[in-house]
């Protein structure tokens, strides 16, 4: 049975979809849905100049690959690895949030329930930039007490019962 070969419309389509995690993982990572990483990956629609900064900071793709058609039947260039990874992404969506914030209240325009909408959606992103931030600080103290721990297996039976005892509380 033969290979069926996708035909993208753009090489930052093509590009996306060599991004080797679920249509969720990345949408997550971008805070847009499934279904917009699903149609951006199959050249239905291209993402906004924002989405496109942010593709860019994640997953190394070319702002300007989304403007360019598909090269041939060339071998696939590798993607990059991801460029500064969480912490460089929170600090990307909170610099683009807060850009937006400072838009939307500069320009006044559009009804008051569009204007709240795209606040929500924006203090949204901000959520997900405090939560990635979080995680990372939560990443490290665990590190941290691995590292402090490690040669000293009756001190780490401690704190396991010490973490069972404050999870039963």
């Amino acid at each position: 049975m033969a290979a069926s070969a996708t035909t993208h419309r753009s090489r930052g389509a093509m590009m996306l979809s060599r991004v080797r995690q679920s249509q969720e993982e990345i949408a997550v990572r971008i805070g847009v849905s499934r279904q917009s990483i699903s149609q951006w990956r199959n050249g239905d629609i291209r993402p906004g100049e924002q989405k496109r900064e942010l593709l860019q900071a994640v997953f190394g793709i070319d702002r300007a690959a989304w403007d360019e058609e598909p090269a041939g039947a060339e071998e696939p260039e590798p993607l990059p690895e991801p460029l500064g990874g969480p912490a460089a992404l929170a600090e990307l969506l909170e610099s683009l949030v807060t850009d937006e914030l400072r838009s939307l209240r500069a320009k006044r325009s559009g009804s008051a329930l569009e204007r709240a909408t795209a606040i929500n959606a924006l203090l949204g992103a901000l959520e997900r930039a405090a939560a990635i931030r979080r995680a990372l600080e939560w990443r490290k103290a665990c590190a941290v007490l691995e590292e402090a721990l490690r040669g000293h297996p009756e001190a780490a039976v401690a704190v396991e019962l010490a973490l069972r005892r404050h999870d039963e509380a």
